[in-house]
């Protein structure tokens, strides 16, 4: 779904199955835009954006959940420093916005 939203975006997009695995695809290659679930196997997707955050990954980070109370919100922008939260059940257009955003604030033209 997202890798569909994304279509036409100048972007690669790279799935991974748990946290685990995308803190080492992060560490291996250059990502400009990391989404994430705020429910992940073994820790919560804010976790996860905030480890990125500390070790100074330089990517713009998008959660996503069908829930996120005040706190965790406040928590998302504050402590990991997370670009767009999404609610879900999504739409694309809402995911294509947050990319293409993304993609601009960190100077990188999205054609």
């Amino acid at each position: 779904m997202i890798a569909s939203a994304i279509e036409g975006i100048d972007c690669r997009v790279t799935a991974v199955d748990s946290a685990e695995e995308g803190i080492r695809v992060v560490g291996e290659q250059p990502v400009d835009v990391v989404i994430t679930d705020q429910y992940l196997d073994g820790m919560t997707g804010l976790s996860f954006l905030k480890l990125l955050r500390d070790q100074e990954y330089p990517s713009k980070r998008i959660l996503l959940s069908g829930h996120i109370d005040k706190e965790t919100a406040i928590a998302a922008v504050n402590d990991a420093a997370v670009f767009r939260i999404i609610e879900k059940p999504f739409d694309r257009f809402a995911i294509r916005s947050a990319v293409i955003l993304a993609l601009d604030a960190l100077g990188r033209s999205p054609s």
